[in-house]
């Protein structure tokens, strides 16, 4: 349960630097970050609790997550190519 507590307070550390942020850089990083502690989160609490169900949104959640990023980061370099 302790690990759960741990990844808890490393989502709210990354939701902090992310409003603190400026750049729109340092914005999405912390963003695709929290994305990955959020899905890390979920797959340890399905194994905790034996939920497939869960376990599987979980996985689907870092898929999806990722493939956003992406999606942002190459939106965002062609914004700065202009």
């Amino acid at each position: 349960m302790s690990i759960l507590i741990l990844i808890l307070m490393a989502i709210l550390l990354n939701s902090f630097m992310m409003v603190k942020s400026k750049n729109i850089w340092e914005k999405v990083v912390p963003l695709l970050a929290l994305s990955t502690k959020i899905s890390l989160f979920l797959l340890v609490f399905s194994f905790i609790n034996k939920d497939k169900f869960l376990y599987d949104v979980g996985i689907l959640y870092l898929l999806f997550g990722t493939g956003g990023g992406l999606i942002i980061a190459s939106f965002l370099a062609r914004s700065d190519m202009e």
